[in-house]
């Protein structure tokens, strides 16, 4: 990959995502999409949620999330068979 190459993904139900960019390598992740999920930034021992729903309704991050191979994008699912997710975003470096 290369600097602004469109990285996206797609996770099917009941399936944890998971992306963590190589090494020196960063991302700003300029969309996402998730139902029943928290969307969470972690390092691997600390994990935070930047977004989550709790029912049937969607969302859409609009704001841009910088992640790297120290701090990256993964989910946990909280409601089993509701949807997936998904995100989309820029590599920058």
């Amino acid at each position: 990959m290369a600097v602004g190459d469109i990285v996206n993904g797609v996770f099917d139900i009941n399936t944890l995502l998971v992306f963590r960019p190589a090494l020196g390598v960063e991302i700003a992740i300029t969309s996402s999409y998730n139902q029943g999920y928290f969307i969470m930034l972690t390092d691997g021992v600390i994990s935070a949620p930047i977004m989550y729903t709790a029912t049937a309704n969607s969302y859409d991050a609009g704001s841009k999330i910088m992640i790297n191979n120290t701090i990256w994008l993964t989910t946990s699912t909280t409601i089993p068979n509701i949807d997936g997710s998904t995100y989309s975003g820029i590599q920058l470096k």
